[in-house]
């Protein structure tokens, strides 16, 4: 009955047209003196609660053919598809979620749950001719970036609008719209934020609209050719980039807002669900304040249960402190539009797709409580959509996107995981009806239970059995080798530590390190040693070791690297150890990353990786190459933070083992930094089985 005098007030306010009602019986947003809040069509104070991908199909998968397993386990459990209808909204109407997010079968709407309309408006203007496009739309999120400088844009996104909202404008159950999904607002996937997207115009053709508008937007600066504004100051050039990034974001929220309110005064604006709290420049989330109700992004934190506080990224900060910055530059309340835990003890892999993952369910209950509570705690957040509805395939979902982790509410034998769907009935109703947020949960003041390093691992098994481990040197060529035929061999004023890693005289690559030094103005540099100028030799038991310094230099600084091999008489793996960076030169920056980077002996090795985001796990990733070989790196120390090998589209190898200090710091020059917790690696040398 609720429902049902909600939509009547709806349809009174929409057939009375009074001036001064727009948005009156319609979902509005209110700001009072605790904070925001969402008053549904009926005047009653809210908290979004919602759960995306809520849909009979489920995901395909591609390597079984494209069949929906989840949609199969459908057909054959229920009598039809409305009775899966009535069992799923029964569902989550009893574990307190009042709204639908993203991606949800349309039959679900208008039965007494919230919903929300992707509009999508960009996606399907970067396709085709070029200059529709900074960065082309792939068929997957993170890939488009319009460029709204074309002449055709305002009139498509009008059609858009004019299509998707004139039909929804008195729809009551109707929350908003989102205007996008995911853009790449660095202008190409992997460049700087606040300069990338100057520099992606800059690199299209001389006839492109959005190069043209580039050029005259220079020659307002007294800028007549790329010359001239190569000579300006990096400073000055930084300012121009910033600059040209303000008015694109005034150009594309201007635009795309302007549409939807010409054809649907009665809505909000969802914003354009950034990808991360980082998915933007903060001048890119500032224009979206300026003309958007909502602000909306996906978020998947570092939840640490042990201290019983959310980081925004594993070793970052406060996600409460990221939060609270943004809103503070916006001044609009803000909306997690993706979120979830994964773990791994339903048969899913979880080696693909975004989030920390866990061993258990009861880890992920805790994790996801975690965060639920902190997000409902903070009065500018007016809630969040869960993903999602139900696990991907065990087998991933596609080559390009090839998700298999255990994100659902359910399995996909429609299975509730009881533990996770019980923690959410208790919780929202806590705060149904919106008058009660959660107490912020309390940082625990109790030490994490401490666990063994790698390092200390490695050297616990270590066995001589009456082998031992050669060392030996001619004039600036050293090796150091052991019985299992495991040889690391380099050369004292070479590029790399160890130039050679090989088992039984067959190569399996290189290794170096590489550090990530923050200029205090903040620029971000990533920089590997150029010459190694020290290796001594010693012993750890019944260990062989090998200590290197390395220095290099990056964008006028200097530093020095130490990092240790430990290698043992009867494995054919060894370790690594990251033992000190100083800074050399005569200017102070700051280390945000250290990192190992083994390098595969082959030009275009194949990627095995292991779980990432692991809570407590081994972080591993191998290069696997011909013959079976696999290189890589395993740890479980705390410091680990991503394990990611890549290649480039110019077929240049990017092995980054990450290591993160306890906290960003300064470094002045002479300074020296030793890790005050361990940073170490199994390096693994094997043939895959």
């Amino acid at each position: 009955m609720e429902h049902m005098a909600s939509r009547l007030i709806c349809l009174i306010f929409a057939l009375v047209g009074v001036s001064g009602f727009a948005g009156a019986g319609f979902y509005r947003m209110e700001k009072r003196s605790d904070g925001w809040t969402v008053l549904d069509p009926a005047g009653r104070a809210e908290l979004l609660l919602g759960v995306d991908q809520v849909k009979w199909d489920g995901m395909p998968c591609e390597r079984m053919g494209w069949r929906r397993p989840y949609e199969e386990h459908n057909a054959a459990h229920y009598a039809s598809r409305k009775e899966w209808e009535d069992e799923t909204l029964s569902r989550l109407k009893s574990w307190g979620f009042n709204m639908l997010g993203a991606c949800c079968d349309d039959s679900l709407r208008h039965r007494g749950l919230a919903h929300s309309i992707f509009l999508n408006m960009s996606e399907g203007f970067c396709m085709g001719d070029d200059d529709r496009w900074i960065s082309e739309y792939k068929g997957v999120p993170n890939t488009a970036m319009p460029n709204v400088f074309h002449p055709d844009y305002t009139a498509h996104c009008d059609a858009v609008a004019r299509e998707m909202c004139s039909a929804s404008r008195n729809d009551a159950d109707l929350l908003g719209y989102y205007i996008d999904n995911e853009l790449v607002w660095q202008g190409m996937r992997g460049a700087s934020l606040d300069g990338g997207l100057f520099d992606a115009v800059r690199g299209k053709g001389e006839g492109h609209s959005a190069r043209r508008a580039l050029m005259e937007f220079l020659r307002e600066r007294n800028i007549d050719s790329w010359a001239a504004f190569d000579a300006l100051p990096d400073e000055r050039q930084k300012e121009i980039k910033a600059e040209f990034l303000d008015l694109s974001a005034e150009r594309y929220f201007s635009i795309t807002t302007a549409a939807i309110r010409r054809h649907d005064p009665n809505h909000l604006i969802l914003g354009c669900r950034f990808a991360g709290l980082d998915g933007a420049p903060l001048a890119v989330w500032k224009a979206a304040g300026r003309f958007c109700d909502v602000l909306t992004f996906n978020c998947y934190p570092w939840a640490d249960i042990d201290r019983n506080v959310v980081l925004d990224v594993k070793g970052g900060t406060s996600l409460v402190s990221r939060l609270a910055d943004l809103y503070a530059l916006t001044g609009k309340p803000l909306l997690v539009t993706e979120w979830s835990f994964p773990a791994l003890d339903t048969g899913r892999p979880c080696l693909n797709g975004a989030g920390q993952r866990f061993e258990t369910q009861a880890e992920r209950v805790r994790a996801a409580s975690l965060f639920a509570r902190t997000l409902l705690s903070l009065p500018y957040v007016l809630g969040y959509s869960y993903f999602m509805w139900v696990d991907q395939p065990a087998l991933g979902t596609n080559g390009e996107k090839p998700e298999d982790s255990n994100y659902g509410l359910v399995s996909e034998e429609g299975v509730p995981y009881a533990g996770l769907t019980d923690m959410f009935a208790r919780l929202h109703a806590e705060v149904r009806g919106g008058a009660m947020r959660p107490a912020m949960p309390q940082e625990s003041a109790a030490p994490p239970p401490q666990s063994r390093s790698t390092a200390d691992a490695f050297r616990s098994a270590a066995a001589g059995d009456g082998a031992d481990v050669r060392f030996s040197r001619d004039g600036d060529r050293w090796e150091i080798s052991n019985a299992a035929g495991l040889s690391l061999r380099g050369r004292l004023g070479g590029a790399d530590m160890v130039g050679e890693v090989s088992v039984d005289s067959t190569s399996y690559g290189r290794y170096t390190g590489m550090v990530q030094l923050v200029a205090q103005n903040g620029d971000v540099f990533w920089a590997m040693p150029e010459c190694v100028t020290a290796v001594d030799h010693g012993r750890s038991g019944v260990c062989g070791t090998i200590r290197f310094t390395a220095t290099g230099r990056a964008a006028g600084f200097s530093f020095s690297l130490e990092h240790c091999m430990t290698v043992a008489p009867d494995r054919t793996d060894f370790l690594c150890e990251i033992v000190g960076v100083e800074n050399t030169g005569r200017s102070a920056f700051s280390i945000r990353r250290l990192y190992m980077c083994p390098f595969a002996a082959e030009a275009r090795p194949v990627v095995l990786k292991g779980v990432p985001n692991l809570w407590k796990g081994i972080r591993e990733c191998s290069w696997r190459m011909s013959g079976g070989r696999l290189y890589g790196m395993a740890s479980s120390d705390p410091s680990a933070q991503w394990f990611n090998l890549w290649i480039d589209a110019d077929g240049r190898q990017h092995p980054d083992i990450d290591f993160a200090p306890e906290t960003d710091f300064l470094l002045s020059p002479g300074e020296r930094y030793s890790p005050k917790s361990p940073m170490s690696a199994r390096a693994i040398l094997r043939l895959a089985e």
